[in-house]
């Protein structure tokens, strides 16, 4: 009788242990599972890393050329940045005077490239003016005309005279 009294109890504990060991045996395939695609994950991303770094190495290398021409055409300091704005001047027969030119900090990407702010101001006729603001916004550097501003002023004497303000925008490599 006695021996009939903990069967129950040894069926229960056998019970339990087999459950205990069935989920014991789903986690560790869980486990696996998600190791396995954790590490599919990392190759892929490993593999596109290396794919990226081997196009940025084939680009550098193919644009050498390219990139030594653009840095001979923006290595220009202040002074030849102001003489082919003066010179823009001096084809359209209109005196241009440069009334700032601020610089800005060199790029967070580690080039030497900056930005130059240059303010310039003329008076003359206003078809004169006009063929300045054209020859501004083609000069022979790498540059863009942010802002044009065109006003007639005062007539005192009897000629009708006119402003131009431009703001542009000169990128260079040179030490400022």
């Amino acid at each position: 009788m006695k021996n009939t009294k903990y069967i129950p109890w040894l069926i229960l504990f056998v019970a339990v242990c087999a459950w205990a060991f069935v989920a014991f045996f789903a986690w560790s395939i869980s486990a696996t599972k998600e190791a396995h695609a954790s590490e599919k994950l990392d190759a892929e991303q490993q593999s596109i890393k290396s794919e990226s770094i081997v196009r940025i190495h084939a680009l550098a290398r193919d644009t050498v050329e390219e990139r030594a021409t653009l840095n001979s055409l923006a290595n220009l300091d202040v002074i030849s940045i102001v003489d082919a704005i003066e010179a823009a001047g001096n084809a359209a027969h209109v005196e241009v005077e440069i009334g700032q030119a601020l610089a800005d900090s060199p790029g967070a990407d580690k080039t030497n490239a900056r930005s130059v702010n240059i303010v310039v101001e003329a008076q003359g006729s206003f078809n004169a003016l006009m063929n300045t603001a054209a020859l501004l916004y083609v000069l022979p550097v790498p540059s863009e005309v942010t802002q044009l501003q065109i006003e007639r002023l005062p007539d005192s004497s009897g000629t009708r005279k006119w402003r131009l303000v431009a703001r542009i925008l000169v990128l260079t490599t040179a030490n400022i």
